[in-house]
């Protein structure tokens, strides 16, 4: 009498190492579709930060100084002084790749949003759209000095 061994058959084990990739393609296309969805949102809710930053900074009277952000379509400047031109110092920060600063509509014409010290206001007011990929995401900021940021 012959002795069946137990185990899986090649035909067993190609089928489930298919499907196995087959499943493993969906959720990665998948994941990397969500990362970059989230960039916009991500850098506007950053920016959004950084504002408020300069926001309180300049009311707070901190070094007697404002304090704002210069936009370019790949990176943004935050400055110390009364606009990047004349400014005492500045950081630039360059945006992940993919995602650009896609339209600039502020009150003064301009790409600069300053806080001047001892003042909650800004110098200028409206939005600031970022995008990345398919997704955007805007920034705006009112005359009064209010940071919301909304996905489109």
């Amino acid at each position: 009498m012959r002795v069946r061994e137990r185990g899986f058959t090649l035909v067993e084990l190609v089928v489930v190492i298919g499907l196995t990739a087959l499943a493993m393609m969906f959720v990665f296309s998948f994941s990397v579709g969500q990362l970059q969805s989230g960039r916009a949102q991500g850098t506007a809710d950053d920016i959004a930060s950084l504002l408020s930053v300069c926001q309180q900074d300049a009311f707070s009277g901190k070094d007697g100084s404002s304090y704002g952000i210069r936009f370019e379509s790949q990176r943004y400047h935050v400055f110390v002084g009364e606009s990047f031109a004349t400014a005492e110092s500045s950081d630039t920060v360059n945006l992940q790749p993919g995602t650009s600063v896609s339209a600039i509509s502020l009150s003064s014409g301009s790409s600069e949003i300053v806080f001047f010290s001892g003042n909650l206001v800004p110098q200028a007011y409206g939005s600031v759209t970022l995008k990345s990929g398919t997704e955007e995401s805007r920034i705006e900021i009112n005359r009064e000095g209010m940071i919301e940021v909304h996905t489109l």
